[in-house]
């Protein structure tokens, strides 16, 4: 399978895409032999500059070894890792929570706390001084990695520990009482505890010695700019490891939903609704052919499922007032979050309110309802990437109702609103959530696909696929940078192998004279990943930053 990443313009629609898609495909298996000389040339220039030079994401190009490697998803909220086993199957490493009675969970809360002795506690271990030691324990990291001081002024707000401006990034750094008065750590510097605890679980897992595992693909968000991913590897490199891969999450997704194989015959377009602990990410996925080709993407940095967390936390609050009752905001957000995640599997849960423990009802409903603003603030990233690619949500949804009520129905027109999606994915563990379900439902028009992967897993499962992929562990996987898609169908064009009729002739690449084998190999080295906007100052003092620089 090959994975494209290009992005469609806000004008684009999907069915030319779909014919353009179709083109490519004859094109990329017209010009497959050609291609493979380029990149036998190109593999000779990484495995020249490799040990001299790391690439500007830290990437390092691996092929056909049996190297021990690993999936992570790096999560706001939860994070988890993922091996592949020798038959190329994915398994998700479950992690210890209890070492006395060997309790395990397959994902690990992603919060570090640091002790008056210096000892670093990681997951569920952490959990508990959230409320005692807030100064010291550090959740929902991932919302602060990698950003400026003066634009992550409302994250900042958010988080209960204390946040500073480091000189040196001019970045966000965070303070850490418990290490010295004047101590600070960069976001992925605390991250890098949860990266290593992980890869200390998988080592765990399948029996190696610590240190075996020095290689990872890390999971990022389709927003994450490249500040951030540089970020994300440099927590990584502090880890121990030698980051392989940065994978974006619907990516992942793509990969561990197996959206290759479902229909091989046809091409599907694909809804991935990825809703996390602190991020939101939307993405929309076009497979066929052996092709996943992301067409758009969007979402809000700053909403997730945190956000629920805090509606459920401020209805615990007016309870708490109509009753003359003093409440720990702190306390209600730990009782909310596990209100909500019980919600999931029952209709009503019993609430203890502090600070008597006096119990009252939370329905469903009242879930829904308490979080009203939040799921309207999830609508409009939906629509906006829905429309990048063509297609009206909102003219979808009025023609399913006229469908339902069966009024003309043979007179009812679906040109004006686009081709409907074929599939919604869920990823993340705040897709769980009932009001979250049926507002997706209910904004697609569609059931989305459950119970093929669990939201929390997907993108560590998915991660663990291209990490199995860059093993030589799971073959017939690959991914394309826009770069690199690009040059496939430019060099089609430059061979005059452009040919709408299916099985073009393939034989016509090969001279023989070797002249093709020419190529700017340094050119291609320029990037393993996407290409991103980062370059660009966003106003003067972005552009006094980088003169500076």
């Amino acid at each position: 399978m090959h994975i494209m990443f290009t992005h469609a313009s806000p004008s684009s629609h999907l069915a030319p895409k779909t014919t353009t898609r179709r083109q490519f495909r004859n094109d990329f298996s017209s010009a497959s032999s050609s291609l493979a000389r380029i990149e036998r040339t190109t593999k000779k220039t990484r495995a020249k500059t490799s040990s001299t030079m790391r690439s500007r994401r830290g990437v390092l190009a691996i092929r056909n070894t049996t190297e021990d490697i690993c999936g992570i998803d790096l999560g706001t909220t939860n994070s988890a890792v993922a091996i592949v086993t020798e038959s190329g199957t994915t398994e998700i490493v479950p992690v210890v929570m209890n070492a006395e009675t060997g309790e395990t969970r397959r994902t690990m809360p992603s919060v570090i706390h640091f002790t008056s002795t210096g000892e670093v506690l990681t997951g569920h271990d952490a959990v508990p001084f959230l409320r005692s030691d807030p100064k010291n324990t550090f959740s929902s990291v991932k919302r602060l990695i990698g950003r400026k001081y003066r634009k992550a002024k409302e994250e900042m707000k958010s988080v209960p520990y204390e946040c500073c401006f480091d000189d040196k990034t001019k970045r966000v750094g965070i303070k850490v009482p418990n290490l010295g008065n004047d101590v600070s750590l960069l976001p992925e510097e605390i991250s890098s505890k949860v990266i290593e605890r992980l890869v200390l679980e998988a080592e765990r897992y399948r029996g190696l010695e610590r240190g075996t595992i020095e290689k990872a693909v890390i999971t990022v968000p389709a927003y994450f700019d490249q500040t951030q991913v540089d970020a994300t590897i440099d927590a990584g490199i502090m880890a121990g490891l030698k980051v392989v891969k940065t994978l974006r999450e619907p990516v992942a997704a793509a990969l561990a939903y197996g959206v290759d194989i479902m229909n091989p015959n046809a091409d599907e377009t694909i809804f991935v609704f990825d809703l996390g602990g602190g991020t939101f990410d939307v993405s929309i996925l076009e497979v066929g052919g052996g092709t996943v080709e992301v067409l758009a993407t969007g979402g809000d940095s700053r909403l997730g499922g945190d956000d629920l967390d805090v509606a459920v936390a401020k209805w615990m609050s007016k309870e708490c007032d109509k009753k003359g009752l003093i409440v720990d905001f702190r306390g209600a957000l730990l009782n909310a979050r596990k209100t909500r995640e019980k919600l999931s599997d029952v209709d009503v849960v019993n609430v203890p309110l502090p600070p008597d423990g006096e119990e009252v009802q939370f329905t469903r409903q009242m879930l829904e309802k308490a979080c009203t603003s939040v799921l309207r603030r999830m609508r409009q990233p939906c629509v906006e990437c829905a429309d990048s690619a063509g297609v009206n949500l909102e003219r979808l949804r009025q023609i399913e109702e006229a469908k339902n009520k069966k009024k003309n129905r043979s007179k009812i027109s679906t040109r004006s609103a686009g081709r409907p999606f074929d599939r919604v994915l869920l990823v993340g563990g705040a897709t769980k959530t009932p009001c979250v379900r049926k507002f997706v439902e209910n904004t697609f028009s569609r059931k989305p696909e459950l119970d093929l992967v669990d939201p929390d897993e997907v993108v560590a499962v998915g991660a663990a696929v291209r990490a199995g992929s860059l093993s030589g562990t799971i073959g017939n996987v690959d991914t394309f940078n826009p770069l690199e898609a690009g040059l496939i169908r430019a060099f089609a064009v430059a061979k005059g192998l452009h040919n709408s009729e299916p099985g073009g002739a393939a034989g016509d690449l090969e001279d023989g004279d070797g002249e093709d084998d020419e190529f700017d190999e340094a050119y291609l080295e320029e990037d393993e990943g996407e290409w991103e906007d980062d370059e660009i100052p966003d106003d003067l003092d972005d552009l006094k930053d980088m003169m500076g620089q």
